[in-house]
């Protein structure tokens, strides 16, 4: 899967400004988090944690 985005008639990729590693996440789970958590935290593990309390905020 590629991390490209159609803006207008141009496709743009959209990458964070650091690497983001796993954190406590094991290779045979699935973790959903919203992008722009992926985008601005450390771990993947901690995007999920604020993604999850979000998702039960609403």
């Amino acid at each position: 899967m590629s991390n490209l985005v159609a803006c207008g008639t141009e496709v743009q990729r959209i990458r964070p400004s650091k690497t983001v590693k796993t954190g406590k996440i094991f290779r045979n789970v699935r973790k959903w988090a919203m992008l722009d958590t992926l985008l601005t935290v450390d771990t993947i593990s901690e995007a999920a944690k604020i993604s999850e309390r979000r998702m039960k905020e609403e």
